[in-house]
């Protein structure tokens, strides 16, 4: 999967906000979104609620990547999408309040970032994708050391 962890792209800035409210944020966030797409039949609606109510977010990621593999994507793209906003925000804040840095490597970072084109296909796990922001995470990580 991902060679960078969720908590390590939320330690890009002082944030209280906790790794497991977040990642239950996002899981929320993509059933929501699976319900609608896909509309899937009430034993698997059923399913989900069981995974739910028993489990830390940790397992109910486990076990959703192993019985709804559709769902499993959705909340990866969530988490995608997190990812590169916390980029973007950790570049436009060294871009602000850095004065020691190498721009020639932020705007290097900032161009990658930009260039991320994510094509959403549910049925594709997004891993080359993660792949390329974790390495942006790593320039922008090594940005003024």
């Amino acid at each position: 999967m991902s060679k960078v962890s969720l908590s390590d792209y939320m330690t890009l800035f002082d944030n209280k906000i906790s790794l497991e409210s977040t990642q239950e944020d996002l899981f929320l966030s993509a059933s929501e979104q699976y319900l609608e797409e896909i509309n899937p039949p009430p034993e698997t609606i059923k399913r989900i609620r069981e995974i739910l109510e028993s489990n830390s977010i940790d397992n109910v990621l486990i076990q959703i990547k192993e019985q709804n593999p559709t769902l499993f994507s959705y909340y990866l793209y969530k988490e995608l999408d997190l990812r590169i906003l916390l980029l973007r925000k950790r570049i436009y804040y060294i871009s602000n309040n850095s004065s020691n840095i190498n721009s020639k490597n932020l705007m290097e970072a900032k161009n990658a970032l930009e260039n991320v084109k994510i094509k959403r296909n549910t049925s594709i796990l997004p891993f080359q994708e993660m792949e390329y922001v974790d390495s942006i995470f790593e320039k922008i990580t090594n940005i003024g050391k």
